[in-house]
């Protein structure tokens, strides 16, 4: 964990000295030669009014974000710096190596959002730029580098590279991939942004066809898919993008009713799925819908609990499973739901303690884990939560130090890891 600079004191020590220079100065100029004590007296009077301003000054960097992936945690501090653990290969993190880490790291300056896929990452700047790390074998980071490029064009060279005769180039440190964006989300494979005119632009795999075949075709590129978008999730093999109005739309895998279509398989196109909806958050075959009312659906998988039904029985329809909520997140299977009291509520796979029971069993129905929390991220095994007093919690997985606690020790129960 990294430690806060004492800002007040450097503040308090450099005005002191500056203070007492110009008393001596003061002093010679008019060739009054105080006695030590006097001088004493003075500096302790300066400094008592030192300690008094500092301390009425307000601490303004603070945590205003957490994003759980599968083995890396970003935290995002109202300063914009951003700030990584877990695990680095292919560059994901951005140390510009692939050496992982299980401190938390200063990796960015200037952010004011993140979003954390499987191998690659994306952050938006306060200019509205979009950055991005990590692996690009499909494309994701839409830089369209080839490790290798031959004199051929772009079409044959696309064409070679689903064979794997060619790949893509990974970047280990952070680029910029575009501008003019103010919604990110990272997928499996794919990445999408959301342009200030609202265009929904996408790279990487199964942008173009929904489908879960690797070996589909892919852009390298940034293309728009939609032309008017507010919010987008991109999930595993799903993605889903909600509308000003509300209405809730999804393409891709529905084989476990992720998507809540009855009788449907893959969605080539984008697909109503539902109605007054303000957020949306996806996991590995199932997904959650948070309505403006406050009321919470999920559908898709649910073999562990993670729709905290009360059975562990699939859905290939939207079911009301809570109420009073106020924000949701979709680890591997695992839930966490955020309601408006502050409470944090879980439900589903808890065999890597990533819903904080010290008994690491799971369950099928909605559990109170925690009080006072006021934003939760659940990663693939493991669970970040963000309290009122500004730290940070986390409890399962801890294998590539994705917690931020040294060791690499699976954690069951729910342990500060950032403040």
């Amino acid at each position: 964990m990294k430690r806060k600079s004492n800002k007040k004191l450097d503040y308090i020590v450099s005005t002191l000295l500056s203070l007492l220079f110009g008393i001596g100065v003061f002093f010679l100029i008019f060739k009054i030669v105080p006695s030590p004590e006097e001088l004493a007296r003075l500096a302790s009077v300066q400094a008592k009014e030192l300690i008094k301003k500092a301390k009425s000054l307000k601490i303004t960097s603070k945590v205003v974000k957490i994003d759980a992936s599968d083995s890396s945690s970003f935290i995002l501090k109202s300063d914009g710096t951003l700030w990584a653990t877990g695990s680095n290969l292919s560059g994901k993190i951005g140390l510009r190596d692939e050496k992982s880490t299980n401190n938390f790291t200063l990796v960015l300056k200037d952010v004011v959002d993140i979003s954390a896929g499987d191998t690659h990452s994306l952050a938006l700047k306060k200019d509205r730029s979009l950055w991005g790390t990590g692996k690009n074998k499909f494309g994701q980071l839409g830089n369209g580098e080839f490790i290798s490029t031959p004199n051929t064009s772009q079409k044959i060279k696309l064409y070679l590279k689903k064979f794997g005769l060619f790949e893509l180039k990974q970047s280990n440190e952070w680029i910029q991939l575009l501008d003019k964006t103010k919604n990110i989300s990272s997928g499996w494979r794919n990445s999408y942004a959301l342009s200030i005119s609202e265009s929904l632009m996408a790279s990487g795999m199964s942008v173009k066809n929904a489908t879960a075949n690797l070996t589909n075709f892919e852009s390298d590129d940034w293309i728009q898919v939609m032309s008017t978008a507010s919010k987008v999730d991109s999930g595993f093999y799903t993605t889903f993008v909600l509308k000003k109005n509300g209405s809730l739309w999804a393409r891709g895998q529905n084989y476990d009713g992720q998507l809540g279509k009855k009788g449907l398989k893959t969605s080539q196109k984008w697909t109503k799925v539902l109605s007054n909806v303000d957020e949306v958050s996806s996991g590995i075959s199932y997904s959650m819908a948070l309505k403006k009312d406050g009321k919470l659906w999920g559908t898709g998988w649910n073999q562990m609990g993670q729709l905290g039904t009360g059975n562990s029985k699939n859905s290939d329809k939207w079911v009301n499973v809570m109420k009073g909520v106020k924000s949701v997140s979709c680890g591997g299977a695992h839930t966490l739901v955020l309601k408006s009291d502050g409470t944090l509520w879980g439900t589903g796979k808890n065999d890597l303690g990533q819903l904080g029971l010290s008994e690491r069993t799971g369950t099928l129905s909605w559990v109170m884990l925690s009080k006072n929390v006021i934003e939760v991220s659940a990663g693939k095994y493991y669970s970040l939560a963000l309290k009122k007093d500004g730290s940070v919690w986390g409890t399962g997985s801890n294998d590539w130090g994705q917690l931020g606690v040294s060791g690499n020790k699976t954690i069951n129960t729910w342990t500060p890891v950032f403040k």
